[in-house]
């Protein structure tokens, strides 16, 4: 499985549960995660972004990306890199149970 099947299929289980998913596309801003998950619970909304990498090659993230990362982290925002299912399970059970 390539990147953007393993991204489709993460977006997919997502939507299934009830998230909202932009994929993130900025042509004058490289750099960003490729997407933003919403999470509307009781207590609120939980927004995280993921970064998606090839789950057969294990990526690595570019100098620009880890820069783009850790601005938004500066900015308190919740971001992920994902290469298999399992981590990204994990994310969004845990982020549920906080908008739960």
């Amino acid at each position: 499985m390539n990147e953007a099947e393993f991204q489709k299929q993460c977006i997919t289980k997502a939507r299934r549960r009830g998230w909202l998913v932009y994929k993130f596309a900025s042509p004058s801003l490289r750099g960003v995660p490729d997407c933003i998950f919403i999470f509307s619970g009781i207590h609120g909304a939980e927004v995280v972004f993921i970064e998606f990498k090839n789950p057969n090659r294990r990526g690595k993230l570019s100098e620009l990306q880890k820069r783009k990362i850790e601005e938004l982290q500066n900015y308190g925002a919740d971001i992920f890199v994902v290469d298999n299912m399992e981590d990204f399970d994990e994310i969004i059970k845990t982020t549920e149970q906080r908008a739960a």
